[in-house]
């Protein structure tokens, strides 16, 4: 082993680590991503006044308005609770910032413990899907956190009745975020009754306290044992449709992730191979891709989210592999010399991508402030990505259908509008919510540029 080869093995972790916690707090995000997140978000900040849902009485109807428009696992929300409780609502993306540092500990433990090569973290400093919803506020971050733990937990030279029954509460725990991290998750427990039935009573046990969190919150939040978010549907038709953005994900913003899984040859190989095959074509029959509203390339970054759980499952075989190829071990070197320069650079870029949609919030509360305001707040259009608590007291607001009970607006009273040309499902989403206002003579006051296809526009009584 040559010095710089030395230097990497010592010190990589820290420097990764120090690398992504500079320069994620320099170019701190300020505003959700993708719409779903509002779910989330909104869901915490009314866990952290001790409720279940955010409602708010409709200025015009008197009926309850529900900020939290689509119902999700409220796992990944009760992870915001706790730093939103501790450091007030601007403090939630801390959240995924506290997740990706944990992992990266866990991850170098455990490839240190088993004697592998720590460079294989460079799998994670040049992976652009956990670059990107490192900075988001998705299910997929706490995922990836879970998954780690259990890989932490199960790379290990001997597993007692104890760690087996907190791999088995972490699995369970999963489902809290998302059920398919289950298929993540199951193969080391298959692997431990298939060594020893000794570990049968501990991981039902665990598994049964790992369902505990999930089962009281869906009772007090939905009023069910068991909820299950919901799904766009499951069809084989979508495989062949969803090949070439799976293999844009597994092989360039998950860097060569489908080959190192494929060659690994150390511990429960072949039911991390099985399970990880299972797990993949799941997604690639999942109805659901963003690549229909984005295009391949940006289409593929969002939808990659759905693997970001199987990264610290690649990067335990990755560094299997490196370690025992001395091609890879060269060739690791650099790659993880250039982690270095991405983890900060693509920090700066998605902040950057993403800055015209902070000023956007920030702008659009300007605007609404000491307003009451009509919009579309179910989440079928954009409105509620940028009129959001972390830049507006949301407070006076009437859902846009309400407008056929008025021929003028009253003072002090707007409309918002999300427009976009973005794409043809889009443009027809927008036009139904401006149909709506058409009888009522008004004033564009004020039009928010997003982006080259996407605005906001404001109106008032002409």
């Amino acid at each position: 082993m040559n010095t710089l080869s030395k230097y990497i093995e010592k010190y990589y972790p820290y420097l990764w680590v120090i690398l992504f916690f500079i320069s994620y707090l320099f170019f701190y995000p300020e505003n959700w991503m993708i719409t779903d997140a509002y779910n989330y978000v909104n869901r915490a900040i009314a866990f952290s006044s001790f409720n279940a849902d955010w409602l708010i009485s409709d200025f015009v109807s008197g009926e309850s308005i529900n900020l939290i428009p689509a119902p999700y696992n409220t796992g990944t929300s009760v992870f915001f609770t706790l730093f939103i409780s501790i450091l007030g609502k601007k403090a939630l993306f801390i959240t995924p910032l506290f997740q990706v540092v944990l992992s990266i500990a866990l991850l170098s433990l455990t490839i240190k413990r088993n004697k592998y090569n720590q460079s294989s973290l460079a799998v994670l400093g040049l992976s652009l899907a956990l670059m990107f919803f490192s900075r988001s506020a998705m299910s997929c971050m706490p995922s990836f956190l879970m998954i780690s733990v259990v890989c932490f937990l199960f790379f290990r030279p001997k597993i007692s009745r104890k760690i087996a029954l907190s791999i088995a509460v972490c699995s369970a725990l999963g489902f809290w975020f998302r059920e398919s991290n289950l298929f993540l998750t199951a193969p080391f427990l298959i692997y431990c009754l298939s060594k020893d039935i000794k570990y049968f009573t501990p991981i039902v046990l665990g598994f049964v306290l790992g369902l505990c969190p999930k089962v009281i919150a869906d009772l007090v939040v939905y009023d069910s044992f068991w909820f299950t978010s919901a799904s766009s549907g499951f069809s084989i038709s979508s495989l062949w449709d969803h090949l070439p953005e799976y293999g844009i994900i597994l092989l360039v913003f998950i860097p060569l992730s489908i080959m190192f899984v494929g060659i690994y040859k150390g511990k429960a190989d072949k039911t991390i191979k099985v399970a990880t095959a299972a797990f993949i074509l799941l997604y690639l029959v999942y109805n659901y891709s963003a690549v229909d509203y984005s295009g391949l390339l940006k289409g593929s970054l969002l939808t990659s989210r759905f693997m970001i759980p199987l990264l610290p499952i690649v990067v335990v075989c990755c560094s299997e592999v490196v370690s025992r190829s001395k091609l890879f071990q060269k060739v690791f070197i650099g790659f993880s010399l250039l982690s270095i320069l991405v983890i900060p650079l693509s920090q700066y870029v998605f902040h950057k991508l993403y800055e015209s949609h902070e000023q956007a919030a920030i702008a659009l509360a300007k605007n609404v402030k000491d307003k009451k305001v009509f919009a579309d707040f179910s989440g079928f259009t954009n409105i509620i990505r940028y009129y959001n608590p972390l830049t507006t007291e949301i407070e006076n607001i009437s859902s846009i259908q309400n407008l056929h009970k008025k021929q003028v607006l009253g003072e002090n009273e707007i409309i918002i509008l999300s427009r976009s040309v973005a794409s043809e499902e889009k443009t027809m989403r927008m036009d139904s919510m401006k149909n709506i206002v058409d009888h009522i003579p008004l004033k564009l006051t004020k039009s928010i540029e997003i982006d080259e296809s996407n605005w906001l526009e404001i109106y008032e009584n002409q």
